[in-house]
């Protein structure tokens, strides 16, 4: 089970980043509907896209042209695997809610970095799960 939710939470870390990234750079989240390299335009096979465990097969570099893949993805699907895995002990009311914050929180993370651009939707969405969160409505004035 806890291998599961690791997997499950570097997966939607992956999907996360990519959508971030074409949003951000004014990509179709749809066409192409396979993830290629963003060098060489090659199409990437589906053990290409095994999220951490491809870096490591494919040593950090495209199978095609050989460039460099940024060490930022395999290292936040770590880190969302391990926060899926650890939130996974507690409630299952609270772990939604913490692992909606946390998804909110790596994409409003990939789109400033990808392109430097912070949704005011991704905020307002960080705001409502962080009320949920601590059960209570804060106005600041």
């Amino acid at each position: 089970m806890l291998f599961l939710s690791f997997l499950f939470g570097a997966s939607a870390a992956s999907f996360i980043t990519s959508c971030s990234y074409r949003l951000g750079n004014s990509h179709s989240l749809t066409i192409p509907q396979r993830s290629y390299c963003d060098n060489c335009h090659s199409i990437l096979r589906w053990w290409h896209l095994i999220p951490i465990f491809s870096f490591i097969i494919l040593r950090g570099q495209c199978f095609y042209c050989k460039q460099k893949i940024s060490l930022y993805l395999p290292v936040i699907e770590f880190l969302s695997g391990v926060a899926f895995t650890t939130f996974i002990i507690y409630e299952p009311i609270h772990d939604l809610i913490i692992i909606l914050f946390l998804t909110n929180l790596i994409f409003l993370i990939s789109t400033d970095l990808f392109s430097h651009v912070i949704y005011s939707y991704s905020l307002l969405g960080l705001f409502l799960l962080r009320c949920c969160l601590f059960r209570k409505i804060i106005f600041i004035i």
